[in-house]
């Protein structure tokens, strides 16, 4: 099974290019309730709103060291009244080859290094301006993680500390459930666990989840937002997930912005023998508001 030291050497060789400091890989999104969870930032008073925003990145490198990433995703808000609803979706893929040893050597076949795809549903209640009440549900195909499919939901409440045109900081409770569909060679690596888990190919488990998110609109072009996600199992003594999403958004000129974002997953329990508990990605992507 391929480390995530395999991901951080490919993301060294793209920083030379890109100039942005990556630990996995460049240019990757997050969406499915893996640090990016959070409560839309509505406007003051809960509206009507139709929001469709598509973002993407890429890097292509060629000669000694060749290597190549995309990141595209897409976002879709309907609000009517106190009803919203929350869609989307984000794929991340990069390949890369090892430079030859010398000259006459021969360079061998591009290889994956990051390979997932994520979706994410989520419908909220608005009570008042303040407070809401939600429901998610997101799923998640991580080649790297070992896992073929995971699969969240998530009820929960959210309440407004602040809320206005220029701030925003909120907070969530709820629960998680989440299930796992490792791959074949996770599988075969959790057959060496010991003791054995009660099945190699699936995994359930249950979770109190928190969410602590923050956005600043410094003017009508520079725009903040920050998320620290929680995940505590009721299930494991020793299972627990920590997520921390940011992202700066500068508009550039009327529906066109460029967002730099960083996201860092721990995970204190990956189920996968030789799965690193820590990853950590920044991306720089091109967002187009076409609603």
């Amino acid at each position: 099974m391929k480390s995530s030291k395999i991901r951080l050497a490919l993301a060294t060789s793209l920083l030379s290019t890109s100039a942005l400091a990556q630990n996995v890989s460049s240019g990757k999104t997050e969406v499915a309730a893996e640090g990016k969870e959070k409560a839309t930032a509505v406007p003051a008073a809960i509206d009507d709103a139709t929001e469709l925003t598509l973002q993407g990145g890429g890097l292509l490198a060629g000669g000694n060291a060749r290597s190549f990433a995309l990141t595209t995703s897409g976002k879709f808000l309907l609000r009517r009244g106190p009803h919203e609803f929350n869609a989307g979706a984000a794929m991340n893929y990069a390949e890369s080859v090892a430079p030859a040893v010398a000259p006459t050597d021969p360079k061998g076949p591009m290889n994956p290094t990051v390979e997932n795809y994520q979706g994410r549903l989520r419908y909220d209640y608005f009570f008042d301006e303040q407070a809401s009440g939600f429901f998610a549900v997101s799923a998640r195909r991580d080649r790297f993680q070992g896992i073929d499919l995971r699969l969240g939901l998530d009820p929960g409440v959210s309440a407004y500390a602040i809320r206005n045109d220029e701030i925003k900081l909120w907070g969530e409770l709820g629960y998680n459930f989440q299930f796992d569909a490792f791959n074949a060679e996770a599988q075969a690596a959790r057959a060496t666990l010991v003791p054995q888990p009660d099945s190699l190919s699936t995994r359930t488990d249950h979770n109190v989840r928190m969410f602590l998110g923050y956005a600043h609109r410094m003017d009508k072009r520079l725009s903040l937002d920050v998320g620290l996600e929680g995940f505590k199992s009721v299930v494991e003594a020793d299972a627990w997930r920590l997520n921390f999403a940011a992202q700066l958004t500068t508009q550039l000129f009327e529906r066109f912005s460029f967002a730099v974002g960083a996201v860092t997953l721990y995970n204190n329990f990956p189920g996968v023998p030789g799965i690193e508990k820590l990853d950590v990605t920044s991306s720089m992507s091109f967002v187009y508001q076409l609603l």
